[in-house]
């Protein structure tokens, strides 16, 4: 009797998806450090070497700077949309789902568009104005 509820409480807590998907994502990578760190030849240096190395180069800091305003701009517009439906429109928390997901794929499609513009630059040069302001190389 006390298997049947220890499961029960087990299978209603809600942390047991958290523990499921750490577990997972532990296993994930544990597997990946065999897999590709003991494979790679090339030079044997040190960690802090290569990344002084690389941490020098300035087009590296305005992506990632640009990359983590991205980041942090979607994650504050995507909680502040389902936010403000609930609260205007009423909306139970499954039913902001669809527009999220559009909101998603919108973010999606305008990365998408961006790099074909910048793969074909006669295309709309307009655009190529705050890439560059980004860290994309001019053609």
């Amino acid at each position: 009797m006390d298997h049947l509820k220890l499961y029960k409480t087990l299978t209603n807590s809600i942390r047991v998806p958290f523990y499921v998907m750490g577990a997972l994502l532990l296993l994930l990578w544990g597997l990946l450090w065999v897999w590709f760190l003991t494979n790679q030849t090339g030079p044997t240096g040190s960690l802090v070497a290569h990344f002084r190395a690389v941490g020098v180069q300035a087009a590296l800091w305005f992506v990632l700077t640009a990359n983590c305003l991205q980041v942090m701009a979607f994650m504050g517009i995507s909680s502040y949309l389902a936010a403000y439906l609930m609260h205007t429109y009423r909306l139970s928390a499954g039913a902001t789902a669809l527009p999220l997901v559009v909101a998603g794929c919108g973010v999606i499609g305008g990365s998408l568009v961006g790099a074909a513009s910048l793969a074909r630059p006669a295309v709309c040069p307009w655009w190529h104005w705050p890439l560059w302001g980004v860290g994309a190389e001019r053609p």
